[in-house]
């Protein structure tokens, strides 16, 4: 197995012998700048456990295993916010209201309202409504 370098916080360079010493002294580091990236605990967490498992999966052929932990946590994080952004339009699309408007009580409003554009409601969503 190669010998791994990573910082210390001492500035000294230990060596690393196998993937569990390394992921000892590099999980909580990596779960702390990922949570100043995502401003959510458990997103962060998501986001350097898969980054550890992957380097887990493919630990043999790393060469530096501090550079790939950080560059696949960041990689994850912005392949999520994309998924998110294409998700937000896609939704943005289907809520445009009709071309054709109609005119009442002196506001332009779209008719009928939209299902889609509106808050739930029911007695499916009253939890989710007694929560705020």
């Amino acid at each position: 197995m190669r010998h791994v370098r990573p910082a210390s916080s001492t500035g000294a360079a230990e060596s690393v012998l196998d993937f569990d010493t390394f992921f000892a002294t590099e999980y909580q580091r990596l779960f702390e700048v990922m949570y100043l990236l995502t401003r959510d605990r458990a997103e962060a967490e998501d986001l350097a456990q898969e980054a550890m498992a992957r380097a887990y999966e493919r630990w043999s052929g790393i060469r530096d295993p501090c550079r790939y932990v950080y560059r696949t946590a960041f990689n994850l994080h912005r392949t999520l916010r994309r998924r998110l952004a294409v998700a937000v339009r896609k939704r943005a699309s289907y809520c445009r209201p009709p071309a054709t408007l109609t005119r009442w009580s002196g506001a332009w409003t779209p008719w009928p309202p939209w299902p889609c554009c509106r808050p739930p409601s029911g007695p499916r969503w009253s939890w989710w409504t007694g929560l705020g």
